[in-house]
């Protein structure tokens, strides 16, 4: 009777398992469809907008913020000419006005109007057109004179101020004022193929209303050539003259290139510009002068900034 009671046990265990359901490895499924292709990245450049600094790309665009604004940079242009006795003295204050001002005013001479014509002893003509027209854009009625940001100063009929003395006055009041637009210069120069390219790049902390233009000019210095002087009561033509800031040329129009109608705050604009040297410039004295300014009525000068073509 034991026996048979031990043998019904195990037949009631052995049944239990039989009911309970198999456990079967199932294994991982798998995907025979093909993935999908990645779309392919179809631009061509990425401009990061809060570069300030170095960007080399013609474009047009809006910053997410505002730049710091930059200290005003005054730009003097001179009128001048070398059979001009008392132009020496209007070289020499800009020049001085140019050192006391720690890297705040340019300078540029314009050799234009009657008194240019080179002498016998000249191996440089420095009179060009690009400065004429600008001479007569400006109003000037003779030389020496020199537009400071070209600005009509009170007392004042036109931008270009005849009298040097007072050149320092103007400049030291065009330094006061706060310039809507931050203006930076970039180039890159090849001296074996004498190939410089330009970069300008404004970055507008106000909107500007106007019409605005940029103007690119090159100038040189450091040039040996003939210069009416004075000599006590009277003058002499000094042969080996240092002329300084002469202009070259102009990588714009003579008014300037239109930048916009009207320029909003935050917008940011890039133009490139070119071009090869004459052998006969010296690159190590040559100084690439960029400009923004209005061009009717108006013509002063919002921002200017420079950049010399080799290194010193």
């Amino acid at each position: 009777m034991k026996y048979l009671l031990q043998l019904a046990l195990l037949v009631s265990i052995l049944s239990i398992f039989t009911l309970l359901p198999a456990c079967e490895e199932v294994p991982p499924a798998i995907d025979l469809t093909e993935p999908e292709e990645e779309p392919e990245d179809t631009h061509t450049i990425t401009i990061d907008t809060s570069d300030a600094f170095f960007l080399k790309v013609d474009s047009v665009f809006e910053s997410a913020e505002i730049d710091p604004v930059q200290e005003q940079i005054v730009l003097i242009e001179e009128f001048t000419g070398v059979r001009c006795v008392n132009c020496p003295k209007g070289h020499d204050i800009a020049a001085d006005l140019i050192e006391q001002n720690d890297g705040r005013v340019l300078a540029m001479a314009l050799h234009a109007g009657f008194l240019t014509t080179p002498y016998p002893e000249s191996t440089q003509e420095f009179a060009i057109s690009e400065a004429q027209a600008i001479h007569d854009y400006t109003g000037t009625l003779a030389v020496p004179s020199a537009s400071i940001n070209r600005t009509v100063f009170d007392g004042e009929q036109q931008p270009s101020i005849l009298n040097v003395n007072a050149w320092g006055g103007k400049v030291a009041q065009a330094l006061t004022t706060t310039p809507p637009v931050n203006l930076y210069v970039y180039k890159e120069y090849n001296p074996e193929t004498r190939q410089l390219s330009v970069w300008v790049q404004l970055r507008y902390t106000q909107t500007v209303l106007e019409p605005n233009y940029i103007t690119v000019a090159i100038s040189e210095g450091g040039i040996i050539d003939p210069q009416l002087v004075p000599d006590g009561a009277s003058s002499k033509v000094e042969l080996a003259y240092e002329h300084n800031h002469v202009m070259r040329d102009l990588l714009t129009s003579n008014t300037g290139d239109l930048v916009d109608t009207a320029t909003n705050v935050r917008t940011v604009y890039i133009q490139s510009f070119s071009k090869t040297l004459p052998t006969d410039w010296d690159a190590q004295h040559c100084e690439v002068i960029a400009y923004v300014h209005y061009a009717g009525e108006d013509k002063s000068i919002l921002q200017a900034g420079s950049v010399y073509v080799e290194d010193e």
